[in-house]
């Protein structure tokens, strides 16, 4: 076994720490800019291979074999009108680690702060208030970007693993409830819907 990576299947940090801090933070900066440089494949793997190394620099060296920019394929698209890009993140195993993230090019009054309490698309139920989490830092708040995570929940018994629709959104993690499967097409689509519901 090699020693410099951490086996399949062990928790680790850089995940978390990727999606919920450094990408996060960059993308909400400026989200023009990161929708900008992901979209050329060239310019992803060099911007998510510097985003990675800030990554190893807290979370140490010693990583799971995929947690390289090689294994995150970005795509560019057009979501509800938007410019966009979603990212497919490495595998998602434990809680709050995340399938996929998009950045959705945002507009003025995208800035102003959610609701107190999100509601998930499609007239689903109320979902957990929108809260700071004190474990990631604050996320940026002057931003139009929007910031979107679909995460993986943990199985029930026998049932298979879920995911939860998310977004950081003026300093909060906003929860929108039960998301759909960890697939790009269906994420684009829940966001679409969360999007067209708030216009």
């Amino acid at each position: 076994m090699n020693e410099n990576f951490i086996p399949v299947g062990e928790e680790y940090p850089h995940h978390n720490h990727l999606v919920h801090r450094v990408l996060r933070d960059v993308a909400l900066d400026d989200p023009g800019a990161t929708i900008d440089r992901l979209a050329h494949f060239d310019d992803a793997l060099a911007f998510l291979g510097s985003l990675c190394q800030r990554v190893e620099q807290v979370c140490g060296l010693r990583r799971p074999m995929f947690f390289h920019p090689a294994f995150m394929p970005a795509q560019p698209q057009t979501i509800a009108g938007r410019r966009a890009v979603t990212v497919l993140m490495p595998p998602a195993c434990f809680p709050t680690e995340a399938h996929f993230v998009a950045i959705v090019e945002g507009r003025p009054e995208d800035a102003d702060a959610p609701d107190t309490e999100a509601r998930a698309s499609g007239g689903a139920s109320p979902s957990v208030p929108a809260v700071p989490d004190e474990g990631w830092g604050d996320a940026p708040q002057a931003t139009s970007g929007r910031y979107f995570t679909l995460e993986h929940v943990m199985a029930v018994d026998d049932a298979p693993p879920d995911t939860m629709l998310c977004e950081w959104r003026s300093g909060a993690h906003v929860n929108y409830g039960p998301g759909p499967e960890p697939c790009h097409d269906a994420f684009a689509e829940a966001i679409a819907r969360v999007l067209s519901n708030e216009s």
